[in-house]
């Protein structure tokens, strides 16, 4: 790896320019978390904001670095542009001494090239602004106090309607029984964006955050709820709870208002009950793999109550799944079966709804099969299905775990800690999320996380980076460089030191329907190149007699056709294409060709075209920037 960083560095220089001046922010002062070089999974961690950081220059009028950096959210704020979110968990003590979430605006291409170059500090300015999340409140008290986690969710989650109807932060106060939850519009074009309000309507407690799960309804929002209300390793002492909200005009005046569309304004709130009468989880779960079924109740009688009940997060690539942490025991997951009632209210039919709670990881303490993996807090599930757990005590470490490992360890590793050494170190690293596909990278690749600490430098959000960061397949558009009224063009495909990013892909003419494709001999056998197609139906033509028509071609051309997007790709690739078209052997000695005249199809027209390469590692990726320069013709964006 000391050969790639030099590699990295060296290419930074020819991108960057190598005149840059260390700023007051992004990398230049010493980082308070250390990567812990396991051989083969060593991540690189970079310094972004600290606390005690000179932010005259960018931040907000009037705004002020606060401390305790707790929870973290993410959205792309504009282009070229991602907006970070982050409470300060805060106890009230006066207005100016009380709980807030701030943000930090992060410039995509500077971050991007600032990983490209592998320097500790880039040479164009990542941290933009800095200020406070919200701009109005719509709240009941603004004494706010101890914002712990934090979650933000993208709108429609879960298909057209299904889930929150806005992009939604939430977080909640971390308050023996009295503690609110809170969302946060978080969308640029709300007429409402950067409000912040009280969710009344929702339970009160000691709240760490929420996961949203798929209902499979447009008309309902649920919301896993985590409260930690102490320790008790012998009783337990909080339930799991599934809050299910309803998305309607619940004043009745003809409008929805931001809690209303979003299920927050009404609704009722679940117990977990386990099907075998026993409510202490300590004495319940008592190995790894251990599983109970149980269902969900109205009433928190018969409810299980787990001990120091922490954060919780959904699959993603379930919905109806989730994981949370209990500090006292390890890391549990919770698969979810709801159904819900024929009635006016379509309320949750109780009898008939599930929910099978797993001992995923017991934690080394209690004899779990990891060793050092103990105390878990704060935590992510990556779409790279791997899911990121921090250490809220003992040695302050940060945990990558595969929760589909056959094996009982689940393949822990510890990634990242606090360094020991310092004097006042802080007391956890917490608040972590990951950000890859923000800045275009496959998940799992890039994650920020942050240390909390009542002193301003011992405050620091840091930018960790895998070992195994891969670039997005940026699909290049050949729409974007067609005559104008053109569905027709070609385009090739030219290799370079064993790999060809998209920003080397080159139209040579716009007058043929057909895509060639060079004889690349320098590329590896193993990396494919996709065609990709969105497809319209106006006649009589269908997807059955396209998919007979390209079959008919494919052994000729030398590619497959597929409604699916290979599994090679999974994670990589945006979804809403109807076809792929997969050439297996794009270095074969002579060109290869596609066509996409289907003018023997009645009312069948390609709408978009993209060509995407299989991405390599980010080491193979890390002259992109200068391809960018020098060979792009019309933009990938």
């Amino acid at each position: 790896m000391l050969q790639y960083h030099r590699l990295a560095a060296a290419v930074g220089a020819l991108v960057l320019g190598s005149s840059g001046v260390a700023l007051a922010l992004d990398g230049s002062t010493a980082r308070l978390i250390d990567p812990l070089n396991i051989a083969g999974n060593d991540w690189r961690v970079l310094e972004l904001y600290t606390g005690s950081d000179n932010i005259t220059s960018i931040a907000d009028p009037g705004y002020t670095a606060k401390t305790n950096f707790d929870g973290i959210g993410a959205f792309k704020e504009s282009a070229n542009s991602v907006r970070v979110l982050f409470n300060h968990e805060i106890t009230f003590s006066a207005p100016s001494t009380a709980a807030s979430v701030s943000y930090l605006s992060l410039n995509k291409t500077n971050f991007r090239n600032w990983l490209f170059a592998g320097t500790t500090t880039p040479s164009a300015q990542v941290t933009t602004k800095i200020g406070t999340a919200w701009t109005s409140t719509s709240v009941v008290d603004t004494n706010f106090t101890k914002f712990c986690s934090s979650t933000l969710f993208e709108a429609n989650r879960y298909g057209a309607n299904r889930g929150f109807a806005s992009r939604v932060y939430m977080n909640g106060e971390e308050q023996t029984t009295t503690g609110s939850m809170f969302a946060l519009d978080s969308d640029p074009a709300s007429p409402t964006y950067r409000t912040f309000y009280e969710c009344t309507a929702l339970p009160h407690g000691a709240w760490e955050n929420v996961a949203e799960i798929d209902t499979g309804r447009t008309d309902k929002v649920g919301l896993l709820m985590f409260e930690d209300a102490g320790s008790d390793t012998t009783n337990g002492t909080a339930p799991l709870r599934l809050w299910i909200g309803n998305k309607r005009d619940v004043d009745g005046n003809g409008s929805m208002s931001f809690l209303e569309k979003n299920g927050l304004a009404e609704g009722t709130t679940y117990y977990w009950v386990p099907d075998v009468p026993g409510t202490s989880a300590p004495q319940r779960f008592t190995a790894t793999d251990q599983t109970l079924a149980g269902h969900w109740s109205a009433s928190s009688s018969g409810a299980m109550k787990f001990s120091k009940l922490e954060d919780g997060a959904v699959n993603p690539q379930s919905g109806t799944q989730a994981a949370f942490n209990c500090q006292d025991q390890g890391t549990f997951t919770v698969q979810l079966g709801l159904s819900f009632n024929a009635d006016a209210g379509a309320t949750l039919n109780t009898a008939a709804s599930t929910g099978s709670i797993k001992f995923l990881l017991e934690e080394n303490l209690d004899g779990g099969p990891a060793a050092g993996f103990n105390n878990q807090d704060n935590m992510a599930w990556s779409a790279a299905n791997l899911m990121f757990t921090q250490e809220d005590g003992d040695n302050q470490q940060i945990w990558q775990i595969d929760p589909s490992s056959a094996n009982l360890t689940r393949d822990a590793l510890a990634i990242a800690q606090i360094n020991q050494g310092l004097s006042n170190k802080p007391g956890e690293s917490t608040g972590i999320v990951d950000v890859s596909t923000l800045f275009g990278y496959k998940a799992g690749s890039i994650l920020l996380t942050s240390t909390q600490s009542t002193i301003a430098n011992r405050n620091q959000m840091v930018v960790m980076v895998s070992p195994n960061a891969q670039l997005l397949a940026e699909p290049a558009l050949l729409s974007s460089a067609l005559p104008s009224g053109s569905s027709a063009g070609t385009i090739t495909l030219a290799g370079s030191n064993g790999n060809y990013p998209p920003a080397q892909l080159d139209i040579v003419d716009a007058a043929n329907g057909f895509v060639q494709i060079n004889g690349l001999t320098n590329l590896a056998n193993d990396h494919d190149v996709m065609l990709l197609l969105d497809v319209s139906f106006t006649g009589t033509g269908s997807m059955a007699d396209l998919l007979t028509l390209l079959n008919a071609r494919a052994a000729a051309d030398g590619y497959t056709v597929s409604t699916t997007i290979p599994a090679w790709a999974n994670g990589l690739l945006p979804p809403g294409w109807d076809l792929v078209i997969d050439f297996a052997d794009p270095n074969a000695a002579s060109p290869m060709y596609f066509s996409w005249d289907f003018s023997e199809l009645d009312g069948v027209q390609v709408t978009r075209i993209a060509a995407v390469p299989e991405p390599t590692a980010l080491c193979l990726l890390s002259l992109a920037p200068l391809m960018l320069r020098r060979k792009r013709r019309w933009s990938l964006q």
